[in-house]
C-alpha cells in the first residue's frame, strides 16, 4: 500500500510501500535490483538476510567508524564526504539497491540515504528481518525481560553533518526499544535536561506482549524523570514514526533544535533516517546516538519479514 500523508514541504517527493510477510519469498523483493548492503553478520537473522542476497546482488559491506569519523564498505576506507562519489563510481542508480537494515547499523544506514540524496539515488529497497526471540540476560525471573543486547557503548557522539549542541530548551525524542539505560545516559551525561522530552514505543510490537517488555524496562526510569509525553508507533511502521516526528517538529519555537535518538526497533530507526535526512534543509534536526557494539547471537531464528520500497 503507497502512502502519501506527510505534509511538509520537504516530502513533497517522499513514498514509501510497506511489504510484510512470514518469509522472505512473501515480500516481492524486486527482480531487477544489482546491488546490496549488508553490515556484521552476529546473528541468524544476519546470515538469513546475507545468504537471501549474496549470489543475486553484488554484496557491499559497510561499517562506521566512530572514533575516526569514516566508512569502511569492503575494507576500504572511505571519507563521509566522499560517500556520493563512491556511490556514482560504483554505478549505483534507482531501483537497483537494497540494504540489509537487518544489519546495518543505524548509523551507517543515515550517511547512505544522505547520500542516496545527494547522488539522484531516489528509489531503492529495504529489507528487515524480525527476530523470533531475543536472548535474555539471564535465568533467573527478574531478568526475563532484560535481554543481552549490548555489550558496551562508545558514548553519545555527533556524526558529521547531523550533529549540533545540544541544550535544555530544545526538544529531544527518543524512539524506545528495550534497552532504558541508553535514555537515561543521555538525560545523565548531557546537558539536555528533561523538559520538552518525548517518548515514542513501538506499538503495536513485532508479537504480542513484546511492548510491556520495553515499558517495563523504563517505567521506574520515566517515574523518576516525570517523562509523560508518550507516544506509540507502529514496531515495524517507518511511516507511523515520521508522521509523529512531523507534529512534534511543528511545535518548535523559532530559536529551538529537534534531536532525535534512535535506539528502538530498526524499522523505526529507519524512520529517523529518512526523516533527519529529508528534513536537513531545515537546519533545526540532529541525530542523538551512543554507538553501541552489538552483542553477539543477540537473537534466536528469523521471525517476520519485511521489506520499504522508499522513494526520497
Amino acid at each position: 500500500m503507497v502512502m502519501k500523508i506527510l505534509e511538509n514541504e520537504a516530502f513533497s517527493t517522499f513514498d514509501i510501500e510497506m511489504l510484510h510477510g512470514d518469509d522472505i519469498s512473501k515480500v516481492d523483493v524486486s527482480v531487477g535490483l544489482k546491488f546490496s548492503i549488508v553490515g556484521p553478520t552476529i546473528d541468524e537473522r544476519c546470515s538469513f538476510c546475507l545468504e537471501y542476497l549474496d549470489g543475486k546482488t553484488k554484496v557491499y559491506r559497510v561499517e562506521y567508524d566512530s572514533t575516526n569519523f569514516v566508512l569502511r564498505i569492503n575494507n576500504t576506507q572511505i571519507q563521509i564526504n566522499e560517500l556520493p562519489k563512491f556511490i556514482k563510481d560504483e554505478g549505483w542508480t534507482n531501483d537497483s539497491i537494497i540494504i540489509d537494515a537487518t544489519s546495518v547499523n543505524v548509523v551507517e544506514l543515515l550517511l547512505l540515504i544522505d547520500a542516496f540524496e545527494k547522488t539522484d539515488v531516489h528509489r531503492f529497497e529495504v529489507l528487515y528481518a524480525e527476530p523470533k526471540n531475543y536472548v535474555p540476560q539471564g535465568t533467573r525471573p527478574r531478568n526475563r525481560r532484560d535481554f543481552k543486547l549490548s555489550e558496551k557503548y562508545d558514548g553519545y557522539k555527533g556524526v558529521p553533518m547531523f550533529s549540533k549542541m545540544t541544550r535544555e530548551a530544545d526538544a529531544k525524542v527518543f524512539c524506545c526499544g528495550y534497552e532504558a539505560a541508553r535514555i537515561q545516559n543521555a538525560i545523565e551525561t548531557l546537558p539536555i535536561g528533561t523538559s520538552d522530552t518525548y517518548l515514542l514505543f513501538g506499538m503495536p510490537p513485532f508479537y504480542v506482549g513484546w511492548d510491556m517488555n520495553a515499558y517495563y524496562n523504563h517505567i521506574n526510569f520515566l517515574v523518576k524523570e516525570n517523562l509523560h509525553n508518550i507516544s506509540y508507533c507502529g514496531a515495524t511502521n517507518p511511516l507511523s514514526v515520521m508522521m509523529r516526528l512531523l507534529d512534534i517538529y511543528k511545535t518548535l519555537q523559532p530559536d529551538q533544535n529537534m534531536f532525535i535518538a534512535p535506539v528502538g526497533t530498526k524499522p523505526m530507526s529507519l524512520a529517523v533516517c529518512l526523516f533527519l535526512v529529508k528534513m536537513a534543509s531545515s537546519n533545526k534536526c540532529a541525530l542523538l546516538f551512543d554507538h553501541p557494539e552489538k552483542s553477539s547471537a543477540r537473537s534466536k531464528e528469523v521471525g517476520e519479514v519485511n521489506l520499504y520500497r522508499i522513494q526520497l
